[in-house]
């Protein structure tokens, strides 16, 4: 008890962040800075945002995770992958209308005439909420012969059907949320094994620590986190840990720093399991917390 201390903010507002309340007292910005050494200390958060970098700068000292919000969304995600040379599933991204979601629609569709079903996500999407599945009832031949009046009523009708992940999603409530940023990719086909994920650290130096691999639990849809198993099998762990680096060392020379996991999905295809890499979260995440735990309480060090 003596190394921790507690400040009570009293302040019950819904909807502020906790960075943004506290930036708004500073006489309790000035009790922290009192209290603190700025050149031994540095802040560390669960997520990094603007927010936190500010009471990061009142406060004077560094913060182990600000960076370049984009390279967290989904769109910045696909981009990472990209230069990686990584397999992930083809995707148009950086979509901020429903004009251009439809285009995206129909330019996926005409390039993979026999694939029928996409998944959308919002850029900022988390745990599967921004998520949705569209599906098309007829050929991409069928569609061109139709008018554009009729395309354009073909188009409407499968995102209002589309299976929205959230229960309080229909297209109505995700389509106002389509300006803060979107893609649109292809559905992973073939017989799906499992989601397994890894997690690593970006220290201030560029140096990529990998920190553990894990088999994720997921919900009956296969989009929410519930848990995990340690460690990844190990028919595959080596290609997971293989990607993990690549894309910590590709977001370090973007200076991102901090914790970060990759979600990975595994699919079965002619008799092959083919790795796919779903998203990074630059932040930390569910598999942090039995880390941590089980670090702090051994004193011991991952291999």
């Amino acid at each position: 008890r003596k190394r921790v201390s507690f400040i009570s903010l009293d302040d019950p507002r819904i909807g502020i962040s906790l960075g943004d309340k506290l930036l708004a007292r500073s006489d309790l910005i000035n009790l922290i800075k009192n209290a603190i050494n700025p050149r031994e200390t540095y802040l560390e958060s669960f997520i990094s945002t603007d927010c936190e970098k500010k009471v990061a700068e009142a406060l004077g000292i560094a913060s182990f995770g600000s960076f370049d919000q984009y390279w967290a969304t989904k769109s910045g995600n696909r981009k990472i992958f990209q230069e990686c040379g990584i397999n992930f599933a083809d995707s148009i991204n950086d979509i901020y209308s429903e004009s251009q979601l439809k285009l995206a629609i129909v330019s996926l569709w005409s390039k993979y005439p026999s694939i029928t079903k996409y998944m959308m996500k919002l850029d900022t999407g988390v745990s599967g909420d921004g998520n949705a599945v569209v599906q098309h009832k007829i050929s991409f031949d069928e569609f061109k012969k139709i008018n554009q009046q009729e395309k354009d009523q073909y188009l409407n009708q499968i995102l209002l059907n589309a299976k929205y992940q959230s229960k309080f999603m229909g297209w109505t409530e995700y389509s106002k949320q389509i300006s803060v940023g979107m893609i649109i990719e292809l559905f992973i086909s073939g017989e799906l094994r499992c989601s397994p994920s890894a997690q690593g650290k970006i220290h201030p130096d560029g140096t990529v620590e990998l920190l553990s691999t894990h088999e994720q639990i997921l919900d009956e849809n296969g989009m929410k986190f519930l848990g995990g198993t340690f460690p990844a099998s190990k028919e595959y762990r080596k290609t997971l840990t293989q990607y993990t680096e690549l894309i910590g060392k590709e977001l370090a020379t973007r200076r991102v720093i901090g914790s970060y996991s990759i979600d990975f999905l595994l699919s079965e295809e002619n008799g092959k399991t083919v790795v796919w890499v779903i998203e990074i979260n630059i932040r930390k995440g569910g598999t942090t917390h039995p880390y941590f735990t089980a670090k702090y309480l051994t004193n011991s060090r991952y291999d």
